[in-house]
């Protein structure tokens, strides 16, 4: 990254990534290849409604709104159970008919308890982490590109060994989507190196890709993304994840008392360092002096306009005082102290 390009967060870019591969045994292996993480889902959410007698999922009250309208084609009942990052599950009563959606908790949680019914893990923030290599739910699912430097791609397996069905080829509207999307991550990769490139081209073309993903057909993820997956030295993403995460958190905890880093459970694979302000307003103005500084911090998730009814009051306030802090492979341990310096001179 050219030194006067510096910053950090918002979509991944395009990585030449020269770590030498560490074979990893991808717990989707005998799963199924889907355009996005959404896809993956509703996947799952059509085999459980058509052939195992789902009429009602629960789905975690914090949780992406947008993925949640993804489901609403499906026919299903959605009903929201109250769940916040940083806290373990609490499952809600269910019956039969019932299936449960859980996550990790933007890769804050290690695990889950056992319920009666059937269940959907999602792994997006936690790919390779073990819970999800151990996992024995029902169906998994994941979206690749919010780890990864790809452009498209989602997952589903199913580690009770249920079958999955085929998926139909790549659709001319996906293929568009993907590479609109790529097109927008090679601008980034060679604007941070320092050529002269519209940095606001790449933003457009990244953010149009992605609205392209929204609605759509299922099908499978491109061909680049299903073989350059694979190849990714997953240990060593994993692994700058941890450290990055240690880094930053330390220092923000010991840098005062006006935000909480959110802490995960032992073994978990933090997907950001997840920072609570005392109210909105600080949040809100912490946040564009970081932007500034280009440190983009994420709001994860806007629960309004929501999609399903149950979500409380307390899940919006959290959201509303909350961002994400990246710490993922693109950086280091000098990024991280970079975003450190930023946030202490925040006021």
């Amino acid at each position: 990254m050219s030194e006067d390009r510096w910053e950090v967060g918002s979509a991944l870019h395009w990585m030449a990534v020269a770590a030498p591969p560490q074979p990893s045994v991808l717990p989707w292996a005998n799963g199924r290849w889907l355009g996005t993480g959404r896809q993956a889902l509703r996947l799952v959410v059509e085999l459980g409604y058509r052939k195992r007698g789902w009429r009602r999922l629960w789905i975690p009250s914090y949780f992406c709104q947008d993925v949640a309208r993804a489901l609403v084609a499906t026919g299903i009942r959605l009903e929201a159970y109250p769940d916040q990052p940083g806290r373990p599950i609490e499952p809600p009563e269910t019956h039969p008919g019932d299936a449960l959606l859980v996550h990790s908790g933007l890769g804050l949680r290690a695990g889950r308890p056992a319920v009666p019914v059937d269940v959907i893990e999602d792994h997006t923030h936690s790919l390779l982490s073990p819970w999800a290599r151990g996992s024995d739910a029902t169906f998994c699912i994941a979206s690749l590109r919010k780890l990864l430097p790809v452009a498209d791609g989602g997952v589903a397996w199913s580690p009770a060994g249920l079958a999955l069905p085929s998926i139909p080829k790549q659709t001319d509207a996906q293929r568009r989507a993907t590479e609109t999307r790529l097109q927008g991550m090679l601008l980034k990769a060679h604007y941070l190196a320092g050529l002269a490139v519209d940095k606001s081209t790449s933003l457009h073309l990244l953010d149009a890709g992605e609205a392209a993903f929204a609605d759509g057909d299922l099908c499978l993820a491109s061909a680049l993304t299903r073989a350059l997956v694979p190849a990714l030295p997953f240990v060593g993403f994993e692994q700058a994840h941890r450290d990055n995460y240690a880094r930053l958190s330390a220092a923000l905890i010991d840098g005062g008392s006006r935000c909480v880093v959110l802490a995960p459970e032992e073994s978990a694979a933090p997907f950001c360092a997840f920072v609570v302000f005392g109210d909105a307003a600080t949040r809100d103005r912490v946040r564009r002096q970081l932007a500034a500084k280009n440190v983009y911090a994420s709001a994860l998730w806007p629960l309004d306009p929501s999609v399903v009814n149950g979500i409380p009051d307390e899940d919006r306030d959290l959201s509303a005082r909350s961002f994400c802090l990246p710490v993922d492979a693109r950086y280091d341990g000098s990024d991280m102290d970079r975003i450190v310096e930023a946030f202490r001179c925040a006021e």
